[in-house]
C-alpha cells in the first residue's frame, strides 16, 4: 500500500490506512479532523492538515435555483398594507 497511513485512537496506533478510509473513518465519527494521522517521510499531524482540498461548484446544481434569483414581487405590496395602523 503506498498511501499507507497510521491514525492514533488514544495512544493506540492503528493502520495501515489509505487516505479514502480515513475520510471514512472521519464520516462515521471514529476519528475527527483533530485526529493524528502520519506516514513514511512526514510527522505525526492532525488529519486537517493533511487532507486533499475538497473541491467548490461554482455552478448550482441543475434544477435547483441560483443564489441570485429574483424576489417575489406580491410581498412589496403586501408588507406595507399588514405593517399599516389599522
Amino acid at each position: 500500500m503506498q498511501d499507507a497511513w497510521w491514525y492514533l485512537i488514544g495512544d493506540t496506533p492503528k493502520g495501515p490506512v489509505s487516505m479514502e478510509m480515513l475520510d471514512a473513518l472521519l464520516h462515521a465519527g471514529e476519528i475527527t479532523p483533530d485526529s493524528l494521522v502520519w506516514k513514511a517521510g512526514q510527522d505525526w499531524a492532525a488529519l486537517s492538515e493533511c487532507l486533499p482540498p475538497k473541491e467548490v461548484c461554482a455552478q448550482p446544481a441543475a434544477g435547483l435555483p441560483s443564489m441570485h434569483a429574483p424576489t417575489a414581487r406580491g410581498w412589496r405590496r403586501f408588507l406595507p398594507r399588514w405593517a399599516r395602523p389599522r
